[in-house]
């Protein structure tokens, strides 16, 4: 009976280690693919951060050169206004103006030109050389307000399309400053700078891959400068509501804030690819540009996520194969265990086999030899009768 229960409670106790161990692997094998998981899923969101954090430092930097770019031009400008030989119209003028294309004429900036108090041009200057003398400008806002004023500033209109000259079809901006003459208005000095060659010169080297867009908005969401021709000219809004996408609703919140307030921000959003019409996710920041009394520029830079994970790939297949070196490891160990076990459990079956065989032989022998002997003592018992 003792016999029998030790038995069971070995078969028992070697079922038990055996479900140990294979819970343990599958236990194990679990965790780490949870671990792998996860910690994937944690170097993306940190990888989305970083470049969410890179691209808010480049607008920011971004936004700020365009609004030091038109400050300094307006300066010139100003300083350019109140020349002696501006003021007088004498014969330097046109030397005046050369000098001030030579200096600004390799920017964004096209053209320069004076008026008399009429509006009417009498002096311009261009990339391109072309002269619209005689243009009579009186009905531009520009010239309407720098008729009213009585300060020495500069006026920077809202973009506009430019209908003439080396910026015809391209988004504009002037900067236009009065010309007084004895403290009496005697015409305006008009600055026009083209959009496209601004986001060129400052914004385009900014871009963190050949797939990042940038976008600049004016201050009612039209597009003013896009990689996309179909959007330049469209209000991104009305353009966002008719193509609605999961990340529509928080693209113009956003952006509308940074019109109003002058907020910045960055989010990662899901929209389209307006090239190839395919969702993708975009890592976009933005922020305001003031290059004017009334509502802020929007400068907004974007990069797909798949552009900002490129090189996490090649981790992270490092990463899997370390993951799958790791379970193979473990279930080899314990395969190994197992039949450590069973060969144990055998050559312990085995040497009791050939114990029991041997005393069972020895059992014999003794029983034969007992036999032997009482067989012969009852020989001599019949012999003695």
């Amino acid at each position: 009976m003792s016999e029998s229960l030790n038995s069971l409670l070995k078969r028992l106790n070697f079922k038990l280690l055996n479900h140990i161990i294979l819970i343990s692997v599958a236990s194990f094998t679990s965790i780490s693919g949870v671990i792998f998981l996860r910690a994937n899923q944690n170097t993306i969101n940190s990888l989305n951060e970083q470049t969410l954090h890179r691209e808010q430092v480049i607008v920011r930097a971004g936004a700020k050169s365009i609004e030091m770019f038109l400050e300094l031009l307006s300066f010139q400008i100003i300083g350019t206004a109140t020349r002696k030989s501006i003021v007088e119209r004498d014969e330097t003028v046109d030397e005046v103006l050369n000098a001030f294309m030579d200096r600004w004429g390799k920017t964004a900036v096209s053209g320069v030109l004076l008026t008399d108090k009429n509006g009417i041009v009498t002096h311009h200057r261009s990339e391109t050389n072309i002269k619209d003398l005689g243009n009579d400008i009186s009905d531009r806002s520009y010239f309407k307000w720098a008729r009213v004023t009585n300060e020495q500033i500069v006026f920077i209109s809202e973009p506009i399309v430019s209908k003439v000259g080396i910026s015809k079809g391209k988004f504009v901006v002037t900067l236009t400053s009065p010309i007084y003459s004895s403290n009496e208005f005697d015409g305006v000095i008009t600055v026009a700078v083209v959009l496209s060659d601004l986001a060129e010169t400052y914004l385009e080297p900014l871009k963190l891959s050949q797939t990042s867009i940038i976008f600049l908005l004016d201050g009612k969401g039209r597009v003013i400068h896009s990689p996309y021709a179909q959007l330049t000219g469209l209000n991104i809004y009305d353009y966002l509501n008719d193509h609605s996408y999961d990340g529509s609703s928080e693209v113009m919140s956003g952006f509308k804030n940074a019109e109003i307030s002058g907020d910045e921000g960055k989010m990662n959003v899901v929209l389209a690819n307006d090239n190839t019409g395919e969702l993708m996710r975009f890592l976009i920041a933005y922020a305001p540009v003031r290059p004017m009394l009334g509502n802020y520029w929007v400068l907004v830079l974007g990069t797909p996520q798949e552009e900002a994970l490129k090189f996490f790939w090649p981790f992270k297949g490092n990463q899997s194969l370390g993951l799958v070196f790791g379970i193979t490891s473990i279930i080899s160990i314990s395969l190994l265990s197992l039949l450590t076990v069973r060969i144990a459990r055998r050559d312990a079956y085995l040497d009791g086999f050939v114990d029991g065989r041997e005393l069972i032989g020895s059992n014999i022998r003794s029983y034969k030899m007992v036999s032997k002997i009482s067989n012969t003592r009852k020989k001599h018992k019949s012999a003695s009768e």
